[in-house]
């Protein structure tokens, strides 16, 4: 909130500063909304006291939500000032993060008379922003699922949307799960939670289907993750590559998974994930409300992986961990290896030798008998990625 434009005559009233910019975000408002909802939710169900006084938080949220809507334009949409203009993925994310917090205080929003307006007002907001994603179409892989999430969960909040033939429209096109269980973009780190949360909000608004394909990704990332809860994102397409994220919401995937079936093994990685993350985000913390609002899951167990080695034939990797050690080969890579130990972390393994150019050992062949693996190189190969 220390963000938050407050001056009632400046442009950008109501809206948040990016720091690294200086430009106001327009699709934080509704994040940030619904993490007030949330708030909101945790101090009448948990007694967990607000931050600040109540009357203030209100201020804040009518300035937030006046902003939000004031930002919209005539398709219901806003812009990602860094790439993303009118953009229909980025108001599905925004109705994500509303409506989750709006999804838990529906219920008690009678008990909360003075934010009748805000709660009417984005409302609105998601109304208008449906109409948008609706028509507005996508430009990454992962975008598919986050529509079908996001008119799932303004149905839940709006019954009277008309939102199916769209949802019926993206399914039909089928689920991207290879057959190791990876999404397209491979993201481990970001959007592997992100396909799976909100094809399971898809699934709670009656599309069971698509269950089996989250079950497979969230299967074959049982594998993906290191001990202290760090994802291994050597395979990954998008942002965090190479980087070490604890993917929180992916923990939040595995807890709402869990609803719709029991699966301890998933319960366990989601406590892995809990006890990796330092300073869980709000979008974190929003997607594990609602997991625990379905269904209580038992909590007494300690946190503990399984022991394993495996051969990912269709992906051409070889992953192995063992209490806090863990190893990944890559083939068709120039970086053949990644370890880590407990948080000490090797990035990679290359070998290179100058020789006319092609001195750098690139494995077009991978073989694994199970407990070890073996790389193969021509000399004659290309890198297929990064």
């Amino acid at each position: 909130l220390a963000r938050q434009d407050m001056q009632l005559d400046s442009l950008t009233y109501g809206g948040w500063i990016n720091p690294a910019h200086g430009l106001d975000e327009q699709g934080s408002a509704p994040s940030v909304l619904g993490g007030v909802w949330g708030m909101l939710w945790a101090w009448k169900t948990h007694q967990i006291p607000l931050p600040m006084p109540e009357e203030e938080i209100l201020s804040h949220a009518q300035a937030a939500v006046e902003y939000a809507l004031r930002m919209q334009n005539g398709l219901g949409l806003f812009d990602l000032r860094s790439c993303n203009y009118s953009s229909s993925p980025d108001a599905a994310f925004a109705v994500h993060r509303l409506g989750l917090g709006m999804l838990l205080i529906k219920p008690l929003i009678e008990q909360l008379p003075t934010w009748d307006t805000v709660y009417t007002q984005c409302n609105t907001f998601m109304i208008r922003a449906v109409e948008g994603i609706k028509v507005g179409g996508f430009h990454t892989p992962n975008h598919r699922w986050v529509t079908c999430g996001a008119l799932s969960i303004a149905k839940q909040i709006i019954p009277e949307l008309d939102v199916e033939a769209t949802i019926q429209s993206y399914l039909a096109e089928g689920i991207d799960v290879d057959p190791d269980g990876a999404f397209t973009e491979h993201s481990t780190g970001v959007y592997d939670a992100i396909c799976n949360l909100c094809l399971m909000l898809t699934a709670e608004f009656g599309h069971p289907e698509v269950l089996p394909a989250v079950k497979d990704n969230l299967t074959y990332n049982l594998h993906m993750i290191d001990a202290n809860g760090e994802a291994e994102t050597g395979l990954s397409l998008r942002q965090d590559f190479g980087q070490r994220p604890v993917p929180l919401d992916l923990g939040a995937a595995y807890l709402l998974y869990n609803t719709f079936q029991e699966t301890p093994e998933f319960v366990q990685m989601a406590k892995v994930l809990w006890e990796g993350k330092e300073i869980p985000g709000t979008t974190d913390l929003l997607w594990l409300a609602h997991a625990f609002n379905r269904k209580n899951t038992d909590k007494s167990n300690p946190a503990k992986l399984p022991v394993f080695t495996k051969f990912f034939p269709y992906n051409r990797f070889w992953r192995m961990r063992k209490g806090k050690f863990s190893a990944t080969a890559f083939s068709a890579r120039y970086n053949l290896l990644t370890v880590n130990n407990g948080g000490a972390h090797l990035k990679g393994l290359s070998i290179s030798q100058s020789y006319f150019g092609v001195g750098r050992f690139l494995p077009e062949t991978i073989e694994s008998d199970g407990e070890g693996v073996i790389l193969i190189s021509s000399g004659e190969g290309h890198a297929i990625h990064r």
